[in-house]
């Protein structure tokens, strides 16, 4: 579910992913410590969201809204799979024009730019934290061949994903 949270909360966020950040320099990727943190964060987030979603109860959203939290859902679940407008619009049962129309208006963002930041956020975190290949993230992420996943990933980011990996 999409929920607004208001700038303290999402400082407070911020400041505690930084801290993770800190830590994972820190500590040589102790992987016990990093999952307590990352677990930490994560029950904080939902925290967050059933606090927010129990005072939202109330308020109708709109058709537009609607259909942003229902594509954010389908994205977060397929994302690995589908890249892939057409695919996400069939599911929402809308065309591929309206989709991106609904969605360009509900988060002035395309629905191409949510596609590439999520698989590149994914990308990002398994390139960090973990001991996978390029080549097994590439398959993980259900690229054509790591070639191409090292392509997309650069121009999204601007480095490959080895480069990436090594900062």
């Amino acid at each position: 579910t999409y929920l607004k949270i208001d700038e303290e909360t999402v400082a407070d966020l911020i400041e505690f992913h930084s801290f993770i950040v800190k830590q994972y320099r820190k500590t040589n990727n102790n992987e016990t410590i990093m999952k307590s943190l990352l677990v930490a964060l994560i029950n904080k987030m939902l925290l967050i969201h059933q606090e927010l979603g129990e005072r939202n109860k109330a308020i109708p959203i709109s058709r537009r809204e609607e259909i942003f939290q229902r594509f954010l859902q389908l994205l977060f679940t397929h994302y690995k799979e589908e890249r892939a407008i057409k695919f996400y619009a069939a599911n929402l049962f809308l065309t591929p024009s309206h989709l991106t129309k609904v969605i360009q208006e509900a988060s002035q963002k395309s629905v191409a730019s949510w596609i590439d930041e999520m698989v590149i956020m994914s990308a990002k975190a398994m390139l960090k934290s973990s001991e996978m290949t390029v080549s097994q993230i590439s398959d993980e992420l259900n690229f054509a061949n790591p070639s191409f996943f090292g392509t997309y990933f650069k121009k999204r980011t601007g480095i490959t994903p080895l480069q990436y990996k090594r900062n």
